[in-house]
């Protein structure tokens, strides 16, 4: 029996389709550059780039309240605090929908001078009215993409892993069809490119809903009175690494400018196929770091160092082992990728030169997106803050500005540039941090912290109870408080044991996590891989005459437990059976 083996099966539940979900919402966001460029050449896919920053408004708020929501979710569910985890979800529905109504009608209201902004000028011409009109549809839709979200990451988190996954899936394959469809079938340009987004963002919401009226699911929809204190903190969870889309939005602004006044529509051109190109793989990382983060918050809730480490290498792995691939893949059929989203002849040799630097940087892409969502689900959110700062705007724009003032095929160095030297100087900052003791976050080293794991073995148990014994005795725990203790975790063990053995099953093993959660309180987590079973409500019947002997007794010891803890919770998570009693 494996300590890791709870965290690799729970990796697994959420990885496959997470990553699938992840690379069709990258395809989705090249689809419309692919169809629009395979027709209306390098004037749509101008167009395309210049509106990309409203999509970085979008994600730097949405994304927010989305991954910051869902991270604290996680950590109250871990904790047991489904009252107050449920409320996060509330006080994030009330803001997105607040914020996204707000964005929407300002949106439109002020669509001339928001497109000028971006770069768009009338004199441009056919560039111009295509950036408008896709501006102008964007906008009117901003809620459905905040619900959208929101709902994805949250869903997730509340073992509708696999709904969230199937919703992201089909909306973005919708929106790969109905582009070919709208523009290549019904020759409706840029207008198609868009109508076919919001079509499939509307499905996944669509598909999202019957969640939340479906037991024994914990969400539900509704709107509270506002906690501001609440929504703070979980966008400032958020923030860490959404923040990103601040920085690439002030980016784009200045490269959009600098490119396109210095090296024209063609340029602007080839950077637009190299961004729509980065969406598939960063897709592809994204959906590894949406693994990380349900589960790693988890853990984090439940103390499980471990756990949270092994999580980690799984995701390091895998994100590892695909990123190589895909980039690979990339980079051989960087020229035929080149011709297919509408370069000239002339610029496709620019355009494979551009793909294959930033196929370069792409591992030390991979990276920093892994590292800033563990960071930010183990509550180390200015970690994540400051690579992604430096990844996304500090580092990139200092490179970027004097190499887009040289020849355009010096340019393309910025990718594996940026990339590299943001992990190098993190590197730097977390090792003189740590050396001189400044690096203030909350790092759970610092509680002690009893970690087990337990098979089916009598003698294994009896052993396991003196060390808790001893446990709790160093913790400054009376001898009463470490009675009711040791006998909560016997009691919960036996009856876990004696119903799987019951049920049929075998091989059945059990994690135990105990630690002193504030002074004078002992948490004590079990994790089990047996039949759903919630010992206080199967266990705990009015003892009658009819009940054997060894079923009375079974049935005394949970009671007491139930009786004596303070708290107490079940959930059957990803296929495994969580309890935590609160002694």
């Amino acid at each position: 029996m494996k300590e890791s083996a709870f965290t690799t099966k729970i990796f697994y539940r959420f990885f496959f389709p997470a990553v699938a979900a992840s690379v069709c919402l990258g395809l989705a966001n090249l689809a419309d550059a692919l169809c629009v460029g395979m027709v209306m050449g390098e004037s749509a896919l101008a167009a395309i780039s210049l509106v990309s920053p409203i999509f970085m408004v979008f994600n730097v708020l949405h994304m927010g309240m989305a991954v910051g929501g869902s991270v604290i979710f996680a950590q109250l569910m871990g904790s047991g605090k489904v009252k107050q985890a449920v409320d996060v979800f509330h006080q994030m529905l009330l803001l997105a929908l607040m914020v996204s109504v707000v964005l929407a009608v300002l949106g439109e209201v002020f669509v001339e001078p928001l497109i000028r902004l971006l770069g768009a000028d009338p004199s441009q011409g056919d560039v111009y009215v295509m950036t408008r009109a896709y501006a102008v549809r964007l906008l009117a839709a901003t809620p459905l993409f905040f619900l959208n979200m929101l709902f994805y990451y949250f869903l997730r988190c509340d073992d509708g892993e696999r709904r969230a996954s199937v919703g992201l899936a089909v909306s973005n394959l919708l929106d790969v069809a109905l582009s070919f469809v709208f523009v290549l079938g019904f020759g409706m340009g840029i207008n198609g490119a868009v109508y076919s987004t919001i079509v499939g963002v509307g499905a996944a919401v669509l598909i999202y809903l019957p969640h939340f009226f479906q037991k024994p699911n914990i969400l539900s929809l509704g709107l509270p009175r506002p906690n501001l204190k609440v929504m703070f903190q979980c966008y400032r969870t958020g923030f860490s690494s959404s923040s990103q889309y601040i920085w690439q939005f002030l980016f784009f602004l200045v490269i959009n400018n600098l490119l396109i006044s210095r090296h024209g529509e063609s340029g602007l051109a080839v950077f637009n196929v190299v961004l729509n190109i980065s969406y598939l793989v960063v897709g592809l990382f994204d959906g590894v770091a949406a693994t990380i983060q349900p589960l790693a918050a988890t853990f984090h809730g439940e103390r499980n160092r471990k756990a949270e480490r092994d999580t980690l290498h799984l995701a390091l792995k895998w994100g590892g082992i695909l990123g190589l691939l895909l980039l690979a893949a990339v980079a051989l059929l960087a020229p035929q990728i080149a011709r297919l989203f509408g370069l000239s002849e002339d610029m496709v040799a620019m355009g494979a030169l551009a793909l294959r630097l930033y196929c370069v940087g792409g591992i030390g892409a991979g990276a920093s997106l892994l590292l800033s969502a563990y960071w930010q689900s183990i509550g180390k959110e200015f970690q994540t803050m400051v690579l992604t700062f430096l990844r996304s705007f500090a580092v990139y724009l200092a490179l970027a500005v004097p190499l887009s003032m040289g020849p355009l095929s010096f340019f393309w160095l910025v990718y594996p540039a940026n990339e590299y030297l943001s992990l190098i100087i993190i590197g730097m900052w977390r090792m003189l941090a740590i050396k001189k003791g400044e690096l203030m976050m909350a790092d759970l080293d610092e509680t002690p912290i009893f970690h087990r794991m337990l098979q089916q073995d009598t003698k294994e148990l009896s052993g396991l109870l003196e060390e808790c014994e001893e446990f709790c005795g160093m913790q400054g725990a009376s001898m009463q408080q470490t009675f009711f203790v040791t006998m909560a975790m016997e009691e919960m063990s036996q009856a876990i044991f004696t119903h799987a053995q019951e049920s049929g099953r075998q091989d059945i093993y059990m994690q135990i996590t105990l630690f002193q959660s504030e002074p004078g309180v002992f948490d004590l987590h079990i994790r089990d891989n047996a039949m759903a079973f919630d010992p206080f409500s199967l266990r705990t019947h009015r003892i009658t005459e009819a009940d054997n002997e060894e079923m009375a007794m079974d049935s005394m010891g949970v009671l007491m437990v139930k009786k004596k803890a303070k708290e107490f919770y079940y959930r059957h998570f990803q296929g495994f059976n969580t309890l935590l009693v609160r002694i």
